[in-house]
């Protein structure tokens, strides 16, 4: 068997800062350029099959008329709550005037066609190619041909399929799939050298899943990127065969010496000189003389700067397609069978696009979302419909655990929680023509009650996980179907015996995000001398997998933000951003991550303004997903004390907390117990980094309150660092205490 190797084709539309500076770009996994991907042994394979195919049938070209072909299209709106026809979710009317300007495109019929000058309007042709919206759905239901997916972290920065188009995609072989996103940037490029505008991928060699084009929102209404990415997935080659003076396969397109971006007339009928030259037709004679005459207009006729298939800088003046390049397009769709397919009679009736079909009502499917995902016990919810297709005319809300359970409103709001936890919600919607039902998991996420309150600070070493896996510490993704979340582990840890963390060895795509939203603190309750400052400490550790690779762009690497919030959630502020190198601390680990040495532990010291302080203010830890380079992120030793601390209490439970102060400490420290209940039996040991035991204390049958533990520095015990153990009728924690 013969092995195929897959590669992803991207072709890209793309407006860079400096226009005259265009450049061939290689990108990892996906290029730009022709000529790259003729590298590869199949798809050149391939590539030189399908021209000698487009070269048998100019050869028949005067003996084959060109009946119309019908192409099914569905579009994927992917969006992050915005109204419809705002931002990236374009409205209905929006996308019929999409499909209204590539027809005229495609047809000869741009509204500015007749600027064309008399040398390229002879060359420019009607290609009898119609694209009309799909009106049946591949399960034989009515449809509007446009879907609207709310997924905020799915429509940014969507260059390299980062797996947004699984969220909706129709059979290649029935419809020419189009995602509408917020934007496409490219993580190969340096920042602000361009916007990329569209992407699509050639025939040869897509794959299924992720065949179609993809248009960032901004551009989708422009006379020619739309046409220009259907152009690539029906085999067309840019202008200037992406090299210099390079050969697009198109025998009466002229010959470019690249792209056009500096052209001082890019909507007028100006002629552009040819800027590449060849003289080879002058010693042609014979049999080729007709050939090289061809060539020789092909290098004088100018620059079609007007073609679809070039690079401008405004994108509503490309207006034209030559014959030859129609030639092309509709020899792809006769050579590939996914191609084929669509625009035959049976796919028309299937699909509901054939001339003559009665009208068709779509019923509606259900799309939602709530406003904010995380709130407190208490806190109320807003949920807004999203849904597509057909117009609802009615909807049934389901609130399982809230209060009220359900409603019968549009965009139901004064939802409340009364207990923690992670609560899905179901909408049906109807109208006319029948209902849909959707069910979400994970949309709101309610966080625990009541607000610590500590005189000494706070800290959270994860020793015990009750705290993470009964949602004091509350961890969800966006979106919330996302494989890697963050995670209790035993493993490893930097202290004690474990940690946090954040699964990243390949199971993230880029975009993604994962949260961990603290309990509530009350800072003004923390005593601080005069000289000091209230500060946000903890300890991390990641690896990469692998380096980064060559021309990346370091800002699309992983990154971990802390924020906080006072209002539940409603509102975060960041305090510090951590990526790049910043977050690397055990360099390359190509296998599973799991730190093994202090070391490979870095700890962040962040000053917390007088701004977050108040009696209910949360932090959350923010990651993002970046390049699949990275590996797992941990964290742990989280902690909130005075600046002149070297840590807050190391043990904490609902029902109990511990402090060491001072700390670091003249001739003695006093451990401070706080319990709900009674202790039976309390047994302190004071230990040397050597693990010699220096010292130990005991107290038997103490109620609930407060207990002081005194550790004197006696003259056997010099000046250092000591590890506190402590045993509480079973509860063991362990501490550190500096002796100065």
């Amino acid at each position: 068997m013969r092995k195929i190797t897959v590669l992803y084709l991207f072709v890209i539309l793309a407006v860079w800062g400096h226009l005259n500076a265009q450049t061939d770009k290689d990108f990892a996994g996906c290029t730009a350029n022709i000529r790259e991907l003729l590298k590869d042994p199949a798809f050149a394979e391939d590539f030189q099959k399908f021209n000698e195919y487009v070269q048998r049938l100019a050869s028949n070209a005067e003996e084959k008329s060109l009946d119309k072909r019908i192409i099914p299209v569905v579009f994927h709106i992917i969006h992050q709550g915005s109204p419809v026809g705002q931002n990236e979710n374009l409205s209905v009317a929006q996308i019929n005037q999409v499909v209204q300007t590539i027809n005229k495109v495609f047809s000869k019929q741009a509204n500015n066609i007749g600027t064309l000058p008399q040398r390229f309007d002879t060359i420019a042709v009607d290609s009898k190619i119609e694209f009309r919206l799909a009106r049946k759905d591949p399960l034989g239901n009515c449809t509007d041909g446009i879907r609207r997916v709310y997924a905020p972290t799915k429509t940014a920065d969507v260059y390299g399929d980062v797996n947004f188009k699984r969220y909706s995609y129709w059979d290649r072989s029935k419809y020419l799939n189009i995602w509408i996103v917020n934007n496409i940037e490219s993580p190969y490029e340096a920042s602000g050298q361009g916007v990329i505008l569209g992407y699509c991928l050639f025939p040869g060699g897509a794959p299924a899943l992720e065949d179609g084009c993809t248009v960032a929102a901004g551009a989708a209404l422009t006379q020619a990127v739309v046409a220009h990415e259907i152009g690539h997935h029906l085999n067309l080659i840019h202008m200037w065969g992406d090299d210099e003076c390079g050969d697009d396969q198109v025998d009466d397109t002229p010959i470019h010496k690249g792209v056009n971006f500096g052209w001082a007339n890019p909507c007028g009928n100006a002629i552009k000189e040819a800027t590449c030259y060849d003289t080879s037709w002058v010693l042609a004679g014979g049999d080729s003389a007709i050939y090289n005459f061809k060539k020789r207009m092909r290098f004088d006729v100018g620059e079609n700067y007007q073609n679809i298939m070039d690079y401008v800088s405004n994108y509503n003046c490309p207006n034209m397609f030559t014959r030859g390049q129609v030639q092309r397009m509709r020899a792809a769709l006769d050579y590939y069978q996914y191609r084929r397919n669509l625009w035959q009679d049976q796919n028309l009736l299937a699909t509901g696009v054939a001339d003559g079909l009665p009208t068709c009502g779509p019923a509606p499917e259900a799309e939602f979302w709530a406003q904010k995902r995380f709130v407190c016990v208490g806190e109320s919810v807003s949920f807004m419909d999203g849904s597509f297709n057909g117009t609802p005319t009615s909807w049934q809300w389901e609130f399982p655990g809230g209060t009220p359970s359900s409603s019968t409103q549009q965009n139901p709001t004064g939802i409340t929680y009364s207990a923690p936890g992670v609560y899905e919600v179901k909408l049906t919607v109807s109208n006319s023509q029948g209902a849909d039902v959707r069910t979400k998991q994970g949309v709101v996420i309610v966080g625990s009650p009541g607000t610590k309150v500590r005189s000494f600070g706070y800290s959270e070493g994860f020793e015990y996980g009750e705290d993470f896996e009964q949602g004091r510490w509350s961890a969800f993704t966006d979106p919330a179907d996302a494989l890697a979340r963050w995670e209790h582990t035993c493993a490893t840890s930097y202290s004690g015996f474990c940690a946090l963390r954040m699964r990243n060895f390949f199971q993230n795509n880029r975009g993604q995000k994962a949260y961990l939203v603290s309990p509530s603190y009350d800072l003004n309750a923390i005593q601080l001398n005069t000289s000091e400052q209230l500060r946000l400490r903890f300890r991390f550790a990641y690896a990469l997998n692998q380096s980064l690779p060559s021309g990346a762009n370091a800002n699309f690497m992983d990154a971990l933000r802390i924020s906080y919030s006072k209002n539940c959630g409603s509102s975060w502020t960041p305090l510090r951003t951590i990526t790049k190198g910043d977050l690397v601390t055990a360099g390359i680990y190509p296998q599973f991550y799991i730190p093994e040495e202090k070391v490979e532990w870095y700890q962040v010291d962040i000053l917390i303004p007088n701004a977050a302080k108040g009696p209910d203010v949360r932090f959350m830890f923010e990651f993002t997903a970046g390049l699949s380079i990275g590996n797992n992120l941990y964290l742990d030793d989280i902690e909130i004390v005075g600046s002149q601390q070297i840590a807050a209490p190391a043990f904490e439970t609902p029902d109990m907390a511990v402090h060491i102060q001072p700390n670091p400490a003249e001739s003695f420290a006093d451990l401070v117990l706080e319990t709900i209940h009674p202790v039976s039996r309390l047994q302190l040991e004071l230990m040397d980094l050597s693990g010699r035991l220096v010292a130990v204390l005991q107290r038997e049958a103490l109620a609930p309150g407060t207990h002081t533990l005194r550790i004197e520095k006696n003259p056997g015990i010099p000046s250092g660092l000591y590890i506190v153990r402590l045993n509480a009728d079973g509860q063991r924690s362990v501490h550190k205490l500096v002796f100065k």
